[in-house]
Formats: structure tokens, sequence, C-alpha cells
């Protein structure tokens, strides 16, 4: 019998992740879980695909492997603590400790295993140079000067840092007031990374930083003109995979494979990978179940000249596998891939779906399934009328057997990510409280090609909120719900909270709204938040002083005194991407208005505390999504 989904039911889940190749028959991955002191555990462990066999590794997670013809070589962090470690036929060594670390990556190994390379945070003299000692000031001098993921700035750049198992010893490769990552090994002795060099934290304009151990050369490459999000070396270490763009429309531009040539220090090249796909290669898909979304899109196959991709294609995500000319598109079911590896005869997939919190195949074989099946949730697709004429898809998900109380929609965060058929903690709380639940990707999402995610240009409250309320019509007219005069709420986080503050000012359909992590005054939060700066150059008309009438145009908050819903406020106070200086501004508004309104502070959680944040946490966030609902939602009128 499948078991029913509480509030509680996530601290149940074992999430598999990081999966890294060992050889063709082995692989590492992750477990995570929450114990029994409401903690984030996680173990590596070492499965055998021939066999079945599990063998305990040890506590860590952002492992690497390499091996030698006597030995398998790994590291993993625990906490900010990095390791290395050798595995071997008779036994496993203790692991050696490298020293701790803040604001780390994965380290990645030489192609002889006998070098570490990473990226971390590393005090940098602070500007002016002449700055007197202070002990009780954060001095800031750096436009970036908070991140969500890091904290506030406390003079440290994220520099690459080299360490050696023969010398025991790390040595830092770079020196400056930037910030590099994606620091990986071509062969031995080239350490190749990326890092924004000029206009530092205003610009997305990435180079690459190629670095030759043996001699100290260093070489700087201009990129495409964007971000780099990855590099995939090739084993052979004379070549290189990366994901940029050429930054036409900032974090709407598709993002594009790569491939770059390394002969030598002066012979360095790289050319897009010209594909048939009008979508944005990488995983777009929100996923709230706590399993990560940052894993390698990029995998050569059995040489270099055979390459697969994962990219987000409507609510799924799928691998294309590129020879020459050829791109051949795979995996067409109606689940999530968030993670895969490429064996030679088969790829080994994390999948995730609406009813399957997450599982590992091997081709037609399941290789890890270890959790409770829950009740299921039915999807229902519908069609609604886009800005352009055209018809988009959506998704309304209830449990079986249920009667429906009323319905939610539901908004995703970005703008320039998007809903998909992932399992969803979420969704299975309101809809075990028997709400229906409705997903759509209106104007600005990701999976329907880059002119739909552009479509946000200069008009957030515009083609998005106009889809959003096509989407509410559509689903109206349903037949499931036809005649029932079912009651609405409208929910969203980040993006999609200022989606909820923006609609309940424009429309009195939703019985009451929840806005979570959400912005009001996007000429303030411009100058408050870790990236929103930036925001001028795309999505927003230039700088809000220069354009005020624009920005205080696009902010909910101009808008409060028409607001008739009841809005509950989630904010978690540690917030650097949507300060809760955000939800306080709102409240008080709405109070000041004499509004409904009421403000729910999660001390000590940042912007992704809903998905990473600590157990109690979530869990008391689950209990408020369902009691606020079924506060308002009691009856159909």
């Amino acid at each position: 019998m499948k078991k029913i989904w509480t509030t509680e039911s996530f601290h149940e889940l074992r999430l598999p992740q990081g999966l890294v190749k060992v050889d063709e028959d082995h692989f590492l991955y992750e477990e995570k879980q929450i114990d029994e002191k409401q903690e984030y555990r996680s173990f590596l462990i070492l499965k055998e695909l021939s066999t079945g066999k599990e063998s305990f590794i040890t506590e860590g997670t952002d492992a690497s492997c390499l091996v030698t013809d006597r030995e398998i070589r790994i590291s993993f962090w625990r906490g900010n603590e990095l390791f290395w470690q050798i595995l071997q036929p008779d036994g496993t060594r203790e692991p050696y400790s490298i020293g701790t670390y803040r604001n780390h990556s994965r380290a990645e190994w030489s192609s002889d295993g006998r070098k570490l390379v990473f990226t971390a945070a590393v005090k940098q003299p602070q500007e002016p140079l002449d700055l007197p000692a202070l002990q009780s000031v954060t001095w800031v001098d750096r436009l970036q000067f908070k991140s969500d993921a890091s904290g506030i700035y406390d003079g440290s750049y994220r520099e690459v840092l080299v360490y050696d198992t023969d010398r025991e010893q790390v040595e830092e490769i770079t020196r400056g007031h930037c910030d590099y990552s994606n620091a990986c090994f071509l062969g031995e002795n080239i350490v190749v990374a990326t890092a924004v060099l000029n206009q530092t934290d205003a610009s997305d304009a990435a180079d690459f930083i190629f670095h030759d151990l043996r001699t100290g050369e260093e070489k700087s490459v201009a990129g495409p003109g964007g971000p780099v999000t990855e590099i995939c070396p090739a084993p052979d270490g004379e070549e290189f995979l990366f994901l940029s763009h050429e930054n036409t429309y900032w974090e709407a531009t598709n993002f594009q494979i790569y491939r770059c040539r390394f002969r030598n220090m002066r012979e360095i090249a790289y050319e897009e990978i010209p594909l048939p796909l009008d979508r944005s290669m990488g995983n777009y898909v929100i996923v709230d179940s706590g399993l990560k979304k940052s894993a390698a899109s990029l995998h050569y196959g059995s040489n270099s000249s055979e390459i697969y991709a994962l990219y987000t294609d409507g609510y799924r995500t799928k691998i294309c596998c590129i020879q020459g000319n050829c791109v051949s598109k795979t995996m067409e079911d109606d689940q999530v891939i968030l993670e895969y590896l490429v064996f030679a005869e088969n790829l080994l997939l994390l999948k995730t779906g609406l009813n399957l919190v997450a599982g590992l195949y091997l081709g037609e074989q399941t290789i890890w399934e270890k959790n409770e099946s829950y009740r299921e949730i039915r999807s229902t697709p519908f069609s609604y009328a886009g800005y352009d004429g055209t018809l988009r898809q959506g998704y309304v998900m209830q449990q079986e057997d249920t009667e429906c109380k009323g319905i939610v929609l539901d908004i995703h965060g970005g703008p320039h990510f998007c809903h998909g058929l992932a399992f969803s903690v979420d969704v299975h709380c309101l809809t075990q409280a028997g709400y229906a639940v409705v997903y759509c990707n209106p104007a600005g999402s990701q999976g329907a090609g880059e002119a739909l995610t552009r479509a946000s240009y200069h008009d957030w409250g515009g083609k998005d909120y106009r889809e959003l309320m096509n989407a509410v019509l559509a689903v109206d007219k349903l037949s499931q719900f036809a005649g029932k005069s079912l009651q609405w709420a409208v929910k969203g986080g980040s993006y999609g909270g200022y989606m909820v503050n923006w609609i309940i000012g424009h429309e009195d359909k939703f019985a009451c709204a929840i806005s979570e992590r959400s912005t009001c005054n996007r000429y303030s939060q411009a100058g408050t938040s870790d990236c929103a700066f930036r925001y001028g150059k795309f999505e927003f008309d230039g700088f809000p002083w220069e354009h005020t009438e624009h920005y205080m145009g696009k902010s909910p908050i101009t808008y409060v005194k028409k607001i008739n819903t009841p809005v509950l406020l989630i904010h978690g106070e540690n917030d650097r991407n949507c300060p809760i200086e955000q939800s306080e501004e709102f409240f008080s508004a709405l109070r000041l208005e004499e509004k409904e309104a009421y403000f729910a502070r999660f001390p000590g959680q940042n912007h992704g505390f809903s998905i990473t944040g600590a157990p109690g946490a979530r869990q008391d966030r689950y209990r408020l999504l369902v009691w606020w609902l079924d506060r308002y939602m009691k009856q159909s009128v």
C-alpha cells in the first residue's frame, strides 16, 4: 500500500546525487538524508554495476575520482574540510586532510593523480591600500559585497589552489581582485579556470586563464562574451568542452556548447558546436526535494568525437548525443534527468518524476530506488494562450481519488527557470491536503526556445502576467472543474513571489496569496540584492535612478492600494538575493493601507531555504502553506 504524504514526510527522503564514474563497472555517489538530530548528512558509496554490491566509503560530499594502475584516488569535502583518500582492493586507507577552506568548489585531479585543483575564498589586501587597521568594521571595497551562498564580503576572493599529494603542500596560483571558478586540469600540469577579469562584479564576460605548473607561465583567453558555467576536459587533456554564450540577451540567452583545443600555451582556440536545437544547454527545472541541480551537463563518450549534453525541453530534461554533424536525441519520457554518466554500453541516469523521488537507472535496469512509494499524483495537461498567439502547455496536479477543495496557481522563480515533471515536496503537501496545483511556464521561462525566454525584456508583470491569467481561465474550463466554482489561491517564490505581489495588485480572482522570498520594489532591490544591480543590463530599462518611472511602474508596491487579497509573506532573514527588507517594505505598506497581511520570518535561513534550509524551518514552512490555504479556502463559493 502506498504511503500517505504528510508535512513531515520529507524527513524520510534519501537522495542520491554527485555521480562520479570510476571505471566501466563502478561509480561513486552521495546518499543524502536527514538524521535523528535533524541535520543533513551525506555518505559516499561505491557501487558495482555487475553485482549490485554497495560499499560504504566515508561521510562526505562533492567527490572526484582518478584511477591509476594500482589504486583509486578520491577527493571529497566534509563541510569545509578537504580530504583525499586511496581505495585499494586490500582495503581503504585513512583519508588525508588537506585543510579547511570556505566558499570552495569540488577538487579535481590531474591526469597522473598526483595533484588536486580547486577554488576557495582567500583574503586579499583591501583597497585603498593605506586603509588603517580596523577591528570592529566590515570594510566594503567591491560592488558585489554580499552573496546569498557565502554571506557578507570579508575581503576574500575565490582563488585557484593546487594541492600536491607528494609534497603535501597547497599552492595558491592566482592572486587578485576577481573570483575564479571552473578550475580543472588539462593533463598533468596545465590548470584552466575562468574569471571575469574586467568589471569583475558588474559583468558576465568570463575569460579563460591557463597556468602551466612547470614553468609558472600564465595566459588569459577571452571567452565568447557571457558566463562560462561548466568545463569538461577530454581524457587526453588536449581539449575541453564548455557551456557559454555571447550574452546577447544576458541571462535569457541560450547556453551553447563550445570546443576548445589546447596544443600548448601559444596554440589555444575554441569554436561553437552548432546544434539544431533552440534550447539552452543545462537543467533549468525547479526541484524542491533537496536534490542537486548543479551537476555536469556535458560528458565525452567513448572518444573525443562523441559528446553528450543535457538540455531542458518543456517540462522535462533530455540528453542529446553529438557525433560530427549528427545530433541524436534521447530520453523522451515524462521524467526529469538530473545527472548522468556515460558507460560503454549505456547511460546511467539519475531521474526524478512527479511520483518518483529519485532513482538510478542503467538502460532498463534499476540500479537504485530506496524511497517509499507515496500516494500518486495525477497530472492533466491543458493548453492556454501565449502572448504571441501560440498555445502553451501547462499541467494540473491532483491526488488520485481526493475531492478538490480549491486550486493553487504555483509560479516558479527565475524568471529564467521553469516548472517540470519532477518530484515536488510542495505539490505532494498541497495535493494531499486536497488542493489542485497548476503549473505553467509563461513568458520569460526556459524550455521552449530563446524567444520565449527573452520575452521578459523590460516587461516583468506584462506578457508573463497575461499568460498566467490565461492559464487560470483555461483551467476553469477543464471538465474536472467546470461548474464547481472552486476558489483559487496564488503562490510563488523569488520571481514567483514578485509575480504573486504583482497579480494581487491587478486582479481580485484569488481567495488568498502566498508570497515567498519576494520583491515588491524593483528600485530599492537593485541596490540591496547580491545580483539585481545588474538587471538594468537586460531585464529592466537601465539603472533605476535613470528610469525611475519604469522601475516603479514595474514594482508591485506601487499598486498596494488596489490589493484586496489576504497575503502571507514568507522570508528567510539571511536572504541576500531577495533581501528580507523587500517583504518588510511590502508588509508595512499593506498594513498601513489596512490590508490583510501576515509575515513569517525564518531566522538564519537564506534564499534557498525552502529546498536546502534547516529541516525544522522547512517543516514549519510546509505547515504554514497548508494552514493558510485551509484558512481561506474552506468551502467552494
